[in-house]
């Protein structure tokens, strides 16, 4: 009777061993992770290509989460996956080990393959769509669906092939690393580089509309414009470091003020008739934007001299004025 091969059982021992079983769960949960955070991240990168300066929100909030995941989970998934490496059967895995290699493969697989889909529809909806933003849409989905298809894929040949194709190990983590310091490096230079050369025009953005704000409580309570923005009432942190660091320009009266006389009937006591005096006065705010920002929608004011700024409105690069009006209401009886 043959005597069992020590080597063999403990080789066996090793690889069904729950140190071994966990990480090479760890292993392949983390791969996965961090091919849905490198969608994330790659949708909001060639969102900016694509859309360039229409892109709206604050896009330095939106890409920092996806890149500090995609940087953290890449580095866990390399340690991780040397760690198994060093224990994983590259023969024919069994029990558990092969349960675990089958449901991941599968899964993987499965992810490939929906992203193939969906940049399929991406690339038919792009050949008979009209619309710009649909266009638009439809290429970033494309782009996006492909990166996650070439990921999953690579993913699962590493997970199913280990034993099977020489050094796949090796080429999977090259290709899938590749991939990850590509779209680290793109939105670095792109949308990262953009949002910290605009961190100025942002500071100014935010702080307009409460800027303008205070000018109007000033003309209702004073009856003129202040002679400079140093006279008005603030309570926004970012509008007193824009004034403070001289990064607008206050241009009061630009034209003459202008008188309008109403009478109300009102009941009081008694039949009283009320006159209402209003008066309009005109200003400027000026600035300079580091770069120019358009919208993907009309937003430009009915008014001539409208009485607020939107912080998501439209401004060219370089020096630029906001025309604006303020309005205060005397009443006599």
């Amino acid at each position: 009777m043959e005597k069992p091969d020590s080597k063999a059982l403990k080789l066996e021992a090793i690889h069904t061993s729950p140190a071994t079983l966990i990480l090479q769960w760890l292993a392949y949960a983390f791969w996965g992770w961090l091919g849905v955070v490198i969608i994330w991240l790659s949708a909001i990168t060639f969102s900016f290509f694509v859309q360039g300066n229409e892109f709206d929100g604050n896009i330095a909030e939106a890409v920092a989460y996806p890149l500090a995941a995609t940087i953290v989970l890449a580095i866990i998934a390399v340690i991780s996956d040397m760690f198994y490496s060093r224990r994983e059967c590259t023969t024919k895995k069994t029990g558990m080990e092969s349960i675990i290699m089958i449901i991941h493969t599968v899964l993987f697989a499965l992810l490939g393959i929906a992203a193939i889909v969906v940049a399929v529809f991406s690339l038919i909806n792009m050949l008979i769509s009209t619309g710009v933003s649909v266009g638009n849409g439809a290429k970033i989905t494309l782009y996006t669906s492909f990166v996650g298809f070439v990921f999953y894929a690579v993913l699962a040949l590493r997970v199913a092939l280990v034993g099977n194709v020489k050094n796949i190990r090796k080429i999977s983590w090259i290709t899938l690393l590749s991939i990850n310091v590509i779209m680290l490096i793109t939105s670095l230079v792109g949308p990262i580089a953009f949002s910290i050369n605009t961190k100025q025009d942002r500071l100014i953005e935010t702080s307009l509309n409460s800027i303008v704000e205070s000018i109007n409580q000033y003309v209702d309570k004073n009856n003129k414009l202040p002679d400079s923005l140093s006279s008005i009432s603030l309570n926004n942190k970012d509008a007193e470091t824009v004034i403070a660091e001289e990064l607008i320009k206050f241009k009061p009266n630009i034209k003459p003020a202008e008188n309008i006389r109403q009478n109300i009937s009102a009941y009081l006591s008694e039949n009283t008739t009320v006159k209402n005096d209003q008066k309009t006065f005109f200003y400027e705010i000026c600035t300079t934007y580091i770069a120019e920002k358009k919208v993907s929608w009309n937003d430009i004011s009915p008014e001539e001299y409208p009485n607020y700024i939107s912080p998501y409105s439209a401004h060219p690069k370089g020096d630029y004025c906001y025309k604006l009006s303020t309005s205060s209401i005397s009443s006599k009886y």
